[in-house]
């Protein structure tokens, strides 16, 4: 979730400052109709925590005045409990995020969902090639399915965001994907970083686009140049590398808890304990929220900082070690660095 109105982001950026828990993401199951090439779930055969368990979460969470509900999966619309589930959160007039490949939508479906006001119906599509977009998923006429449930929902006067994992395979279809999310009123969420898969199985790094030259084609196409130069700014040392985990975290479909869905160090369950005792008192999720950039070696007088955006669930899941910042990451980096000096010197 990283598009928030003014009020919404004040209200996100208190809770930080005050380590209260503001968003919940909760995987439904890891069971899927697709099995896109470049997917972290090693097994897609969890059908997540009962319906009742899952509202008792819920319950947990509202009483700790979280806000925000992301529902995730594997394909949360494969639980035949799903609109129930949805319509438990909204009656606590919690706001509802979900994150689904679309394919299994149909117009009753994204009429209830339009009933239930949820905030936003987040879809994966990978290009607006075809071709590519089901070679990703390899399922043949994948593309078909959830173009239709974008178009639907948004005549729905859904709101919708587009999540592209960005790789070698669909790379340079970008530009185009761009032009339909600008004709449809869309802003993309494009990730560049194809992780492991949760079991540290590498295989999907495969994907992940390491040329120089591909990538800084990548962050021209897509970065917006003036908010990019807002975002410019000298490193506080004395800072958390990850926000996230002083107003967030994600809870699997075995029940583990994990300060968010890409940083994967356990800080307890909630089959054993409750909610509440998880994030007051892990000491594990303590530690992680008194993380420094300055325990990170090499940071403090690193010359790339102004342009870092350092995820320490990426080095974790990569190196076991969440405070080790790769010479991959720092590529990229500079590939951000290059770009803002060709901003400055007026080529872009």
């Amino acid at each position: 979730m990283d598009c928030y109105d003014s009020r919404e982001f004040s209200i996100s950026n208190y809770c930080i400052e005050n380590e209260i828990l503001h968003n919940l993401t909760l995987e439904l199951n890891t069971t899927c109709n697709l099995d896109c090439i470049h997917c972290y779930i090693p097994e897609k055969t969890n059908h997540g925590l009962g319906t009742q368990t899952i509202l008792d979460i819920v319950d947990q969470a509202n009483d700790m005045g979280v806000l925000n509900v992301i529902l995730t999966g594997g394909e949360i619309f494969l639980r035949s409990d799903l609109l129930a589930i949805i319509s438990y959160i909204r009656k606590k007039y919690m706001r509802v995020f979900l994150i689904t490949n679309g394919t299994l939508l149909n117009l009753d479906i994204i009429e209830q969902l339009q009933a239930l006001s949820i905030a936003e119906l987040g879809i994966s599509l990978y290009s607006t090639n075809r071709s590519i977009h089901d070679q990703i998923t390899t399922k043949v006429g994948s593309y078909d399915e959830t173009v239709f449930a974008i178009k639907s929902a948004l005549r729905k006067g859904l709101r919708v965001a587009i999540k592209t994992a960005v790789m070698t395979t669909n790379s340079r279809y970008i530009p185009e994907l761009k032009v339909f999310c600008d004709e449809h009123g869309i802003e993309p969420e494009l990730a560049c970083f194809i992780t492991s898969k949760n079991n540290r199985d590498h295989s999907p790094r495969r994907f992940q686009v390491t040329d120089r030259h591909d990538m800084l084609s990548f962050l021209m196409c897509t970065l917006n140049k003036r908010s990019f130069l807002k975002e410019l700014r000298g490193r506080d040392l004395e800072s958390n590398p990850c926000s996230y985990c002083k107003n967030s975290l994600y809870i699997d479909s075995n029940g583990n808890v994990f300060p968010c869905n890409s940083f994967l160090v356990k800080v307890g369950n909630v089959l054993e304990d409750s909610l509440r005792a998880i994030w007051e008192g892990s000491a594990v999720l303590k530690a992680i929220q008194a993380t420094k950039y300055s325990d990170i070696e090499g940071c403090p007088e690193c010359s790339l900082a102004p342009y870092c955006s350092f995820c320490p669930g990426f080095s974790y899941l990569e190196y076991n070690d969440y405070l080790f910042c790769s010479d991959e990451h720092k590529s990229y980096i500079q590939c951000r660095k290059d770009y803002h000096n060709l901003i400055l010197e007026g080529i872009i």
